[in-house]
């Protein structure tokens, strides 16, 4: 059985005051049953005062035999909310149709996460310096780890396959590709 919300909520808050980037995946957000206002804000709210840095929200998805399932289950459990169901995952559809009702959905918890003073996006870390020096001193590292030269392994000296600078494009096909490749089709 998974931990209890406030059990996780306090161990989120422990990793953030050590300085660990943290935040929350909000999904399946269910149409109907964890959508509501009331239930978005707690999550984010909650998320902030935690010390989480983002709330991730994600719809939810249906093919197949997931859409059969989630179907039985709700008539089952929740047989009101089928008709919406319905209507937002018709056969064939992968998700919510029409996309406007999901984009509502989004809209209220980046909303609420401008609120908080919190991101609605994981946040990406940004490495200082020059990106591509940053690139060949790893690459100089590696290949002497390797006992290479720098640059050998991506031109491909290491393992005799000759591949120009530039790379050999898709899957070793098209532009750029090494003529002493063999030609896999």
């Amino acid at each position: 059985m998974a931990p209890k919300m406030e059990e996780r909520y306090e161990a989120m808050e422990q990793i953030a005051k050590a300085g660990i980037l943290t935040g929350i995946s909000m999904m399946p957000i269910l149409p109907g049953l964890c959508d509501t206002d009331e239930n978005l804000e707690a999550t984010v709210r909650w998320t902030a005062e935690h010390g989480g840095q983002f709330v991730i929200a994600g719809g939810l998805t249906l093919v197949d035999q997931q859409r059969a399932f989630f179907f039985k289950v709700l008539r089952e459990r929740f047989p009101d909310l089928l008709p919406l169901h319905k209507r937002r995952y018709p056969a064939g559809a992968y998700c919510e149709v029409p996309w406007g009702d999901w984009h509502d959905t989004a809209r209220r918890v980046k909303e609420m996460c401008a609120r908080h003073g919190i991101r609605d996006r994981m946040p990406r870390p940004v490495i200082p310096g020059d990106k591509r020096a940053l690139l060949r001193q790893a690459d100089r590292r590696s290949a002497g780890e390797r006992g290479v030269r720098h640059g050998a392994a991506r031109r491909g000296e290491a393992t005799g396959v000759g591949v120009p600078e530039g790379g050999m494009g898709h899957r070793g096909h098209g532009a750029g590709r090494g003529a002493d490749l063999p030609d896999d089709g």
